[in-house]
């Protein structure tokens, strides 16, 4: 273990007669002792200059420590003037006069009638506050025929200088050893504070943060690197600049008020700056305050840098264009939409019946944009319970409620910062909450529960609901003003009924999920789903071709099993809607087989692809993501290449 460094005092006196009697005690081994005498004007300079220089305390007695204590006010350890000093001394003095000066500071307290009493003499106290009015009641008691005084070094000399004769109250051996053992006691604190003290100067210049720390009169205690960088400051000069942002950087405020201010947005030079200040309590007065600040930029490359974390724990869009299978007219539309609102970054209301693939479209618009490499968060809206929704939707800060989580917590639009947020079911949100999604709409700006500042977030917001929310709207159960915002522009998911010529696309893919051959649905089973109005949309469609594939034993359709579950799908979605939404000729009344509608539907598909090339197979290919061969091939089987 290293040995602790010795102790290293200073003792100031305005006497040899105080340096000597503490040269006598002062013999210990752990602690080093530079005396010095000082004059009344340079007591105080001295005491500051041997503190300056590294001596971790400084001794002193009667009134030159009473003058050190108010100049400083710390780091001195005070040598006590008992009553047994000042009656040794006057019993010296008694041996020339019978009257005697006693030269106190106001503070100072002795029983001098007892001690007149002991020594049979006539004690003239005199008591001052300050080194002039000493001077100046000496000299009284000097003109009154005194001529002997004890009392300091100071007011020693000046009788002395008048012709009288001065003694020096000295102190005793006890009183210094006690003095030297607060002194030890006080370095021992220093060191724990300069050691806490170095740790933080050690942390505040590698904080990213820049750091300005300023005591109660403005004085610059301590500024890290990284504030001078952040306002520009040249590096010789920074204690000469900084007094200029201390307004700015919210100091004056926090000194003034004791209150603190957190994440405050400023503007200094033209750059905005997310300002925490605070005050520096201590007994609970205010010594000073400390700003910590950091530049808007530097903190929105963090949130992208979460946003890009929350991307890589799963938050993305797991779905694309491809994965909306169709080649009708109305999927082609939608497409189209996508493409041409994905790369935007303008909100988006998706609608359509339930089990349209609502969810599909926003994965897709989400991809097709620039965000596609951040966060995608997607939220039902209608399986959060109304009590919880502000605090999920917005997170909150430490203490916003009983059971809040310790520190706060990230709501998930900030999850979402630089990456998209997609409201699903937005139209079962309360009236409440309505008035808070629209002013993060409008503002890009939300503030947590339990928060005081405001929070911008970069979002892209895609919504989506199967309620008719322009409807309610205007019955005044949905705000106007809301939907406005929300349907930015909107996309419209068609329901399967629309598009029945699909339902092969559809049937092949999951088909191929299960590792089935197309010969498991008949044509007569085929016929069947064409007839179906599917309320429930593909989710219904879904449902009911994995129910019949799981329960198939067998590479063959099983037309008695397909029977009893298409019955019973029927039943669950009771009443189909009107005739004139259905289709007036589907594909299943072709008598077709699946192959032949999945071939008849791959060509429609690729000759629409090329058209869209401009008769270009090569793009085209590219663009659906097979070959030229086999566009060539599907063409020129129809005569068409």
């Amino acid at each position: 273990m290293l040995d602790t460094p010795r102790f290293r005092f200073a003792l100031v006196a305005h006497s040899a007669e105080i340096v000597e009697c503490v040269r006598r005690v002062a013999r210990d081994e752990d602690y080093d002792l530079e005396c010095q005498v000082a004059t009344f004007e340079t007591v105080v300079p001295a005491a500051r200059k041997f503190l300056d220089e590294g001596r971790e305390v400084v001794l002193c007695h009667g009134g030159t420590g009473k003058s050190i204590t108010r100049a400083i006010g710390h780091s001195v350890a005070a040598i006590e003037r008992t009553d047994m000093d000042v009656i040794r001394s006057l019993r010296m003095a008694g041996r020339l006069s019978s009257h005697i000066a006693l030269a106190a500071f106001l503070e100072e307290h002795h029983d001098l009638e007892m001690m007149q009493e002991l020594l049979g003499v006539k004690i003239h106290h005199i008591t001052y506050a300050s080194w002039e009015e000493m001077f100046v009641k000496i000299r009284a008691a000097y003109d009154r025929g005194v001529r002997v005084l004890v009392g300091g070094g100071v007011s020693k000399h000046y009788m002395e200088s008048l012709g009288g004769v001065g003694f020096v109250i000295e102190p005793n051996a006890h009183s210094i050893r006690n003095a030297l053992e607060d002194a030890r006691a006080i370095a021992r604190r220093k060191r724990v504070e300069d050691a806490r003290r170095a740790d933080l100067m050690t942390i505040f210049k590698h904080v990213q943060d820049g750091v300005v720390c300023i005591d109660n009169e403005r004085n610059l205690i301590f500024s890290n690197s990284k504030a001078a960088t952040l306002l520009h400051l040249p590096g010789d000069s920074q204690a000469d600049i900084l007094p200029g942002f201390y307004d700015k950087l919210l100091l004056v405020d926090v000194l003034e008020d004791r209150v603190s201010r957190h994440d405050a947005i400023v503007e200094i030079a033209g750059e905005q700056f997310v300002v925490t200040a605070f005050p520096l309590l201590v007994h609970s007065k205010a010594p000073g305050a400390v700003a910590f600040f950091r530049d808007v930029p530097s903190l929105q490359s963090i949130n992208r840098k979460i946003s890009e974390k929350l991307y890589d724990r799963g938050f993305v869009a797991r779905s694309g264009l491809d994965d909306i299978r169709g080649a009708s007219l109305p999927i082609r539309e939608l497409k189209r939409k996508i493409l041409r609102f994905g790369p935007t970054n303008a909100t988006v209301l998706i609608t359509g019946e339930t089990g349209t693939g609502k969810e599909l479209v926003a994965h897709a618009l989400h991809t097709e944009s620039g965000r596609r490499n951040k966060a995608f968060v997607a939220v039902n809206c209608a399986a959060i319970p109304p009590s919880l929704m502000e605090s999920e939707l917005f997170g909150y800060d430490d203490g916003a409620f009983t059971g809040a989580k310790r520190g706060g917590k990230m709501g998930l639009f900030e999850m979402a910062d630089g990456g998209t947020i997609f409201l699903d079911e937005v139209g079962e949100v309360s009236h409440e909450m309505q008035l808070r999604l629209l002013r993060v709409l409008e503002a890009r700006e939300i503030m947590r529960v339990g928060g005081t500042c405001i929070r911008s977030v970069d979002v892209r917001v895609i919504n989506a609901s199967h309620r008719p929310l322009k409807e309610l709207a205007s019955a005044g159960r949905f705000r106007m003003d809301l939907y406005y915002c929300l349907a930015m522009l909107s996309i419209a998911v068609p329901p399967l009924r629309e598009r029945q010529e699909d339902i092969p696309l559809l049937l092949d893919r999951v088909l191929g999920q299960y590792g089935k051959p197309g010969r498991v649905l008949s044509p007569k089973m085929l016929k069947a789903l064409g007839r179906h109005s599917w309320p429930g949309n593909v989710r219904e469609l879904l449902s009911l071709i994995e129910s019949y594939l799981v329960l198939l034993e067998g590479q063959e359709a099983d037309e008695s099993l397909f029977s009893e579950l298409f019955r019973e799908a029927v039943a669950a979605a009771g009443a189909r809607p009107p005739e004139e939404c259905r289709p007036e000729e589907s594909w299943a009344d072709s008598g077709l087989t699946l192959k032949q509608s999945l071939d008849r539907s791959r060509l429609s598909l690729i000759r629409q692809m090329v058209g869209q090339c401009g008769g270009d197979k090569h793009e085209a290919a590219g663009r659906l993501g097979v070959s030229y061969t086999t566009v060539w091939r599907a063409l020129h089987e129809q005569g068409l290449g």
